[in-house]
């Protein structure tokens, strides 16, 4: 976004964005890069971390995810035939979000699944 962009940005106070949740265009106020502008850049989170990437996202490039995922040995990519939402393959990522939850135990206060 340039310079241009953001001021208007900021004098209007929202923006019109795609959310593909909705499959519309929906108002992003300016508070949401306030807010952001408080962290940093990346997380760098030292934790075990289960990454998820479409092979054809044309939002997000997947060489971005692959160095994101390969900067801790604790994260763990998994690249799906999908595009930017994921939508289409839900059944596939449950299917490696299971076991990885799992190998960190069970919820307190829950039964561990059959």
């Amino acid at each position: 976004m340039g310079r241009a962009a953001l001021a208007r940005w900021r004098a209007e106070g929202t923006i019109p964005v795609h959310h593909y949740g909705h499959g519309r265009e929906v108002p992003l106020d300016i508070g949401l890069l306030d807010d952001a502008r408080r962290y940093p850049g990346e997380p760098d989170p030292d934790v075990p971390t289960l990454v998820f990437a479409g092979r054809h996202d044309d939002a997000v490039p997947l060489a971005a995810v692959e160095r994101f995922a390969a900067a801790r040995p604790a994260r763990e990519l998994v690249v799906l035939d999908a595009g930017h939402e994921l939508t289409e393959v839900l059944e596939p990522m449950w299917a490696h979000i299971l076991p990885f939850l799992r190998r960190f135990g069970t919820p307190a206060g829950r039964p561990p699944a059959a």
